[in-house]
């Protein structure tokens, strides 16, 4: 995608190099050993909310992954999010029915390590920029927040080539 909006930026008679290229990805960040404070975060109907929300901007992306949208094709989050419109009975439709690889799929899910890992290939192709966003916080008890921002801090120090110890104090 990088290459083909740097083909139209130089189409357009501009120099792509002067342009940067970001990613915003919603992750569910967690510790080795941390499976059972994921299984609950991704049964947790926010959660749920957001991957149908916001898993794919374009709904109608999802079937060229082989999988039924969570909303209709033509909705984006843009245009039709209207959330004092949305009544709990038709919330609860949508977070009831995703499927569980749908939600998988809506996030970048993993230790920081692993997330770092997957979000380099984006950084070698060519974003600039990424602003981690992870959502297991929003699900999490007051206590273990503080291991929610260290997780965060750890994947931006490990796509800056910093090893986890030389990050300073956990």
């Amino acid at each position: 995608e990088i290459a083909k909006l740097k083909q139209e930026i130089e189409r357009k008679g501009r120099d792509p190099e002067a342009f940067d290229f970001g990613i915003w990805p919603l992750m569910l960040l967690h510790d080795e050993g941390q499976e059972e404070l994921l299984e609950a975060a991704l049964a947790n109907p926010l959660i749920r909310w957001l991957a149908a929300v916001f898993g794919r901007v374009t709904q109608s992306d999802w079937r060229k992954e082989g999988i039924e949208p969570p909303l209709p094709d033509d909705w984006h989050y843009a245009m039709k999010l209207l959330p004092i419109r949305w009544t709990t009975e038709e919330v609860h439709k949508v977070t009831d029915a995703i499927p569980r690889e749908t939600i998988e799929r809506s996030f970048f899910i993993g230790t920081p390590k692993q997330a770092a890992a997957t979000l380099q290939a984006y950084v070698d192709a060519g974003v600039t920029w990424v602003m981690v966003l992870d959502v297991l916080p929003f699900v999490l008890e007051l206590e273990q927040i503080a291991d929610a921002t260290r997780r965060s801090v750890e994947v931006c120090g490990l796509l800056k080539g910093r090893e986890p110890a030389s990050m300073g104090p956990a």
